[in-house]
């Protein structure tokens, strides 16, 4: 009988030594950044994840009705300060955002062409944008006049923020920047 209660009592032993040392190996397992998952490395072209990213709408047309501005937005890129126009719409960089998406959206064009009255708008006028399915209202927060070679006016943004620019002069010399914010609906 004695022999009995000491394999029980080494029985018990055991099973609490077993027991308190499972509970501090779980203690001591670090946490994986808020994982619950286990995270393997992937193949994926990165490619072909842009493609079925869903987006929101490019730009289709902008108007500055305070100053009579109203024409198509056509998608353009800028590559090594090489800059495409379009003869009959103005650009929209199609590395920016888009309308309701964080960050900067830039439209662009040549003064002489589809800006030229751009300088006469204020601050606190309205600049419309829509897309083929929606108008969306932005407000003329500020303008900046910057160098060609100042390419932080293409930056993103925390916020979303339409970015218009236009050379000031027949030289070329400098670029005519407005910011406008998203208007309160």
């Amino acid at each position: 009988m004695n022999k009995l209660i000491r394999i029980t009592i080494s029985g018990l032993l055991l099973m609490l030594l077993v027991a308190v040392s499972l509970s501090r190996q779980k203690q001591q397992v670090p946490p994986v950044d808020g994982a619950s998952f286990p995270l393997y490395p992937m193949n994926v072209n990165a490619a072909e994840m842009r493609e079925n990213i869903v987006r929101a709408e490019r730009p289709a047309r902008i108007q500055v009705p305070s100053v009579s501005i109203d024409i198509a937005v056509k998608p353009a890129q800028v590559k090594e300060n090489a800059w495409e126009f379009h003869d009959d719409a103005v650009s929209f960089w199609e590395g920016s955002a888009r309308p309701t998406e964080e960050g900067n959206i830039v439209i662009y064009a040549h003064r002489d062409e589809h800006f030229q009255r751009l300088s006469q708008a204020s601050i606190g006028e309205k600049v419309l944008i829509d897309t083929d399915n929606e108008r969306f209202s932005y407000t003329i927060s500020g303008f900046r006049v910057v160098s060609p070679g100042q390419m932080e006016v293409f930056a993103p943004t925390e916020s979303e923020q339409l970015t218009i620019l236009t050379c000031t002069n027949e030289n070329d010399a400098d670029r005519l920047v407005i910011i406008a914010k998203p208007a309160a609906s």
